[in-house]
């Protein structure tokens, strides 16, 4: 039978899990701030630089979040391969 090693399982899942938050934070947030902006049109009468002003706030709002997020990420990373890295005192020729 074929057997899955649990760290790598784990790596993978974790993966994953970080590519869909960061789908999910590029989409959602220009996305609802456009039917803001169209409802605030409507319901104020404005012109439809609301509309435009709503998605540059949300695509600032989704890159900013996504920058912050894959700073932890790399953070992380960079940590965890720094414990697992075996220093040697030796000296290279």
């Amino acid at each position: 039978m074929f057997k899955v090693d649990r760290k790598w399982l784990r790596e993978a899942l974790n993966y994953v899990s970080i590519y869909g938050q960061m789908g999910f934070t590029i989409v959602v947030p220009p996305v609802l701030l456009c039917l803001l902006g169209m409802w605030l049109r409507k319901k104020l009468d404005l012109g439809p630089w609301v509309i435009l002003l709503a998605i540059i706030i949300g695509l600032l709002s989704a890159f900013t979040t996504i920058y912050k997020l894959c700073m932890q990420f790399l953070a992380k990373n960079t940590k965890e391969e720094d414990k697992n890295r075996k220093i040697s005192y030796r000296k290279h020729r």
